[in-house]
């Protein structure tokens, strides 16, 4: 209930939270929709995790249709937030590996 409430008023490390709460059923029943609604809500304030996250769904197929092109944009922002797994990520998003 408290990193909802900070969320909603705008707090990017509870926003990241709320959807990685969302993202991995924690608390909450999964839904990949509203986890991505919460990490954009936090990527738009400049969250490289937030960013990542939004990129591996995308990646993933998880809740949305699987796009290669959308996961390699959002893992060039990752990229540029200092995120230190999305170059590597980025790599075998391009090579085609089976993303889990």
């Amino acid at each position: 209930a408290a990193f909802l409430r900070a969320a909603t008023l705008g707090v990017r490390e509870a926003q990241f939270n709320v959807g990685l709460a969302y993202n991995v059923s924690k608390g909450v029943l999964g839904d990949p929709a509203k986890a991505l609604e919460w990490y954009g809500k936090a990527a738009a304030q400049g969250h490289g995790d937030a960013v990542f996250a939004m990129a591996a769904i995308h990646a993933r197929g998880d809740g949305v249709p699987a796009d290669s092109e959308k996961a390699l944009a959002y893992l060039a922002d990752a990229s540029r937030l200092g995120h230190p797994m999305a170059e590597k990520f980025a790599q075998a998003v391009r090579e085609g590996w089976e993303i889990s």
